[in-house]
């Protein structure tokens, strides 16, 4: 039924249903955040009598043995039970009280919607609890994964380190009888059956790992604001005078994603971002930060009515860089601009589109990741253009030259170029949780700043530049993996890998025994690391920059001479089949001079 209204109360009545909204996303930020405080404090609160069980468990020795291990474990089981519990009383009222504040919004219009705001908001829950997600999995299935996982993390740990310890124990007794020293390993796994290193353990598992807190918090935000959304969003529609949902992303909206295509395409001639009842892609990925807002019939406007475009339009009008981060991968991106992406593939895996692919008779193997050039944006500028030497300007000017003299990039942010005083980091590069770039750092007292500023220089390309910006491609991108391969199977890398993985005390070149930085070695060998050091290489010999050349060779030369190698350079012959990725890499992102 349609009621008709005076204008000037239809219009109050439409302001104030605004306002209740924003209030409500406002509420809704501070209600999640007081939610993930009760969770933090069950987590916490969880952890410490868990790590207090195992401490007495060990009854003031070095190590738990293993007749404790049946009755333990069974204490443990029993204060995880106790979190699931809280964890799920923690969920169901959160998510009821979400719901309950998503028509709420609507008592001063209640009279007027078709159905009772308590029936709504039971139904949307209902809808939220027995949704089937693209993975195949319901609420309660994440749940109980979740808690299975954090099970594993907790009992498993303890039942490995306390059984590997007691074989362990064994064999160092025979080594002791038979006149012979333990090797490293027995000793290791004897420690790992300490009560302080399997609290250690758990600790680093708890809050990180794939059942702990961080990922128990993306569960409850997803849910809980899904079930304030569907129950906003099925109240509003009861309105006669709502034609749509606006996608609207937060203000914390971290990096451009799929999310900022939803909120801008206008599909539906509703408007940018306005989706019809029961077609808004809200929420666009679990842990989202964006909402939806209600839309009236008058704020349709006849230009939104005739510029109404589908997604793959859209995307085609935007550039290289967005179309990457929408798509979640610059081979969809390169299938887009080459008219080979469909509209219904836009969700699809890459994986899966590859295959496709092939069949249709294409060649997704040889495109170049960022397809054809996009005629609104140049796809390829000098490096330098993005930064602002505001120190050390004159030694670090000729670096950019190398450079720009080598490669260019495509579209990367513009960051500033700082000076410091620090000892012990003599270059960084900064940038927010979110992934947005801040500046380049390069210390004073540092001898060779070009070379260091090359080296940074690398991180801020590796991590705006090539894969989806924000993230690091060198770590896990599919464009890098020719990369990763070349850089694997060099002396230099195998080095590390062989001091990473070898005992911590070594007989060096100088026939005397050294001891071997475990937490530097993991640094070295990381790829982010590996990339900017790779880079920095890459950029000396390619320009024959004599200032960057010389820094080159120095390294080179104090590695050399070491007692100990830690090989954070290539001799030249090792690093050619490197630089032969690099080049391939920047060939196939139209970046290579």
């Amino acid at each position: 039924m349609v009621i008709a209204l005076a204008d000037n109360t239809r219009t109050a009545t439409k302001a104030t249903i605004k306002r209740a909204s924003a209030r409500a996303r406002r509420g809704m930020n501070k209600f999640d955040a007081d939610v993930a405080d009760a969770l933090k404090q069950a987590y916490s609160t969880a952890l410490n009598d868990i790590q207090q069980s195992i401490s007495v468990a060990s009854r003031g020795e070095e190590t738990l043995r293993l007749e404790v291990l049946s009755d333990l474990r069974s204490q443990l089981e029993t204060r995880l039970t106790f979190l699931e519990s809280e964890k799920q009383g923690l969920l169901d009222d959160s998510m009821l009280e979400a719901a309950k504040r998503g028509v709420e919004i609507f008592n001063s219009e209640a009279s007027k919607l078709g159905s009772s705001l308590n029936s709504i908001s039971e139904d949307a829950l209902k809808f939220v609890k027995n949704y089937i997600a693209e993975d195949g999995l319901q609420l309660s299935d994440r749940i109980w994964r979740n808690n299975i996982q954090t099970h594993d993390a907790v009992v498993l740990t303890v039942e490995q380190a306390i059984i590997q310890g007691h074989s362990a124990q064994r064999a160092a007794e025979e080594f002791i009888a038979a006149g012979t020293a333990n090797p490293a390993e027995t000793l290791r796994k004897i420690k790992r059956a300490s009560p302080d290193e399997i609290n250690r353990l758990i600790k680093s598992e708890w809050f990180a790992g794939d059942g702990g807190l961080d990922n128990a918090l993306r569960l409850f935000r997803t849910e809980i604001n899904r079930a304030h959304g569907e129950s906003y969003m099925a109240a509003a529609f009861e309105h006669p005078e709502v034609v749509g949902m606006r996608f609207l992303l937060s203000p914390n909206h971290p990096r451009t994603d799929i999310c900022d295509m939803h909120a801008r395409v206008n599909r539906y001639g509703l408007g940018p971002g306005v989706y019809p009842k029961g077609r808004n892609p809200w929420p666009a990925h679990p842990n989202t930060l964006s909402y939806v807002e209600v839309v009236f019939d008058d704020e349709v406007s006849d230009e939104d009515k005739k510029n109404k475009t589908d997604r793959i339009d859209f995307l085609k009008q935007q550039s290289n860089s967005f179309q990457t981060a929408a798509l979640g991968s610059r081979r969809k991106a390169a299938a887009l601009q080459r008219d080979v992406l469909r509209e219904n593939e836009i969700n699809t895996p890459w994986y899966v589109l590859k295959e496709k692919y092939q069949k249709r008779g294409h060649r997704p193997d040889v495109w170049p990741p960022l397809g054809l050039p996009n005629p609104s944006r140049s796809p390829s500028l000098p490096v330098s253009n993005a930064l602002e030497l505001n120190a050390h300007k004159r030694t670090l000017a000729p670096t950019l030259g190398a450079i720009d003299a080598v490669h260019d990039d495509g579209e990367l942010p513009n960051i500033p170029v700082v000076g410091s005083h620090s000892t012990k980091t003599l270059g960084f590069y900064a940038f927010t949780h979110g992934g947005k770039s801040l500046r380049i750092g390069v210390s004073s007292k540092g001898g060779d700043k070009g070379f260091t500023l090359a080296h940074e220089i690398g991180h801020f390309i590796d991590h705006q530049a090539i894969g989806v910006p924000g993230e690091f491609a060198s770590e896990k991108s599919e464009l890098m993996k020719n990369w990763r391969d070349a850089v694997s199977s060099t002396q230099a890398y195998r080095q590390i890998k062989t001091l990473r993985d070898g005992p911590n005390v070594v007989v060096a070149r100088n026939g005397r025994s050294h001891s071997v930085s475990k937490k530097y070695l993991d640094y070295l060998g990381g790829f982010d690391e590996v990339w900017a050091r790779s880079y920095a290489q890459y950029i000396a010999l390619k320009s024959e920059n004599k200032a960057l050349l010389d820094a080159l060779r120095n390294i080179q030369t104090q590695e050399t001479g070491a007692p100990v190698w830690y090989a954070s350079q290539w001799d030249d012959e090792d690093f050619a089949p490197v630089s032969s990725a690099i080049d391939l890499l920047f060939k196939d992102l139209g970046y290579l001079k």
